[in-house]
């Protein structure tokens, strides 16, 4: 697999590369989005293929309409309410309310049609929408939330500046406080160089995915095919955006990663590169 101009345009950014991270992981959950038919909602057994839960399909495109397309979510929550208090896991754990996506996206007009819809608000929605009694009242008592990641790990600061000039207060506030933006890196170029490959784990029926460089930043991909960011922790381990427990381990050999260990939980593997 050639990555060499990938990561050579990747690795020129610099300390603004989380941000930009962070910017990829709503423009990625749009594009699965609009993947999805437009018109799902349109036909009359259309949320009938889980029945008696939710519609998977419909979950997710509402979930990925949040992020910026408020006439799509409001067709769908209103043809099918509890779609509002629905959730996705995109991968590892890292689930997705359509408010969530809402939230750390700026997109108020939505969030607001959601809570008026059952959608239950979180911090984080109180920080993108300017609440500052509401988030100061919280961080007084739990200061140490500061730094909780929500959905793909995105801090409050982030949704607080999603919120723009209407949320200024609760951005000045958390910068105060600081190490709100504390914690995971971006991988270094000698890392991604190292372990971009195919893996596999013994055995016929053994876990199998892919390190890529996807819109230059490195992710890992299983085989649902949709691409989780990976950030690097003091300790040289990885884990997928909106997972810290989940951990990889690559042992590098002459440059080059010739196993990947995996935890998850309780679950463990060590995975082979093909």
């Amino acid at each position: 697999m050639a990555t060499t101009e990938f990561t050579r345009r990747f690795f020129m950014l610099d300390g603004a590369a989380l941000a930009v991270g962070a910017g990829w992981l709503a423009f990625s959950d749009r594009v699965r989005a609009q993947m999805l038919s437009s018109d799902s909602s349109a036909k009359p057994d259309a949320g009938l293929d889980a029945f008696p839960r939710q519609s998977p399909k419909l979950v997710q495109e509402t979930v990925g309409a949040s992020h910026a397309r408020f006439e799509r979510v409001r067709e769908l929550v209103t043809a099918y309410p509890e779609l509002a208090k629905s959730s996705w896991d995109w991968g590892f754990g890292d689930w997705e309310a359509p408010i969530d996506a809402a939230s750390h996206t700026g997109q108020r007009e939505t969030a607001l049609f959601l809570m008026g819809h059952g959608a239950r608000p979180t911090l984080f929605t109180y920080a993108m929408l300017g609440e500052l009694s509401v988030v100061k009242a919280v961080l007084d008592s739990q200061p140490e939330l500061r730094k909780m990641g929500g959905p793909h790990g995105l801090t409050l600061l982030h949704h607080a500046r999603q919120g723009g000039e209407r949320a200024a207060a609760v951005r000045e506030y958390l910068e105060k406080l600081g190490g709100a933006d504390d914690g995971s890196t971006v991988p270094s170029k000698e890392t991604a160089d190292a372990i971009v490959g195919r893996y596999a784990a013994d055995g016929a029926n053994g876990p199998r995915f892919e390190v890529v460089l996807n819109k230059e930043r490195l992710a890992v991909v299983g085989e649902d095919r949709s691409p989780r960011n990976l950030f690097q922790l003091p300790d040289a381990s990885l884990h997928p955006a909106g997972a810290p427990s989940v951990r990889f381990r690559f042992e590098i050999v002459d440059g080059q990663a010739k196993t990947a260990s995996v935890t998850m939980g309780a679950a463990k593997f060590q995975a082979g590169r093909l």
